[in-house]
């Protein structure tokens, strides 16, 4: 479980674009296998937003993303042999394969709009 918590302050002085604080906060639980550093990685985030009028004066807009994923990676050798599983297997890895895809919900009350998206990522990382 990790957790997290912030306030910005935006402010524009050289254009008319509209100045902002926000307050937010992100909450994460993930399941990860201690054995095994290439296993497949449920996690859940909740993260809610509030966007307000400068010096936090008056609520303008919250948002609520509820995000539903995993994360695996495949680890390999200098010559593209799959590395078992283990606890840490960052020495023998040369490549790194990554995949994370999750679900999002979106809720925003200034115009109530719910949003739903599909997302994936993909990395190759050469170590």
């Amino acid at each position: 479980m990790s957790a997290n918590l912030r306030a910005e302050s935006d402010r524009f002085t050289g254009s008319s674009g509209p100045d902002l604080d926000k307050l937010a906060g992100t909450l994460r639980l993930q399941a990860i296998d201690p054995n095994n550093d290439q296993g497949f990685s449920p996690y859940l985030v909740y993260a809610p937003r509030m966007d307000l009028a400068p010096t936090f004066a008056q609520e303008i807009a919250t948002r609520q993303d509820l995000n539903l994923g995993f994360n695996k990676i495949f680890n390999f050798d200098a010559n593209f042999q799959a590395i078992p599983a283990a606890g840490n297997t960052r020495a023998s890895t040369a490549w790194s394969f990554g995949l994370t895809f999750f679900c999002s919900a979106k809720v925003q009350r200034s115009n109530a709009v719910i949003l739903r998206s599909l997302c994936y990522s993909i990395a190759i990382l050469r170590h």
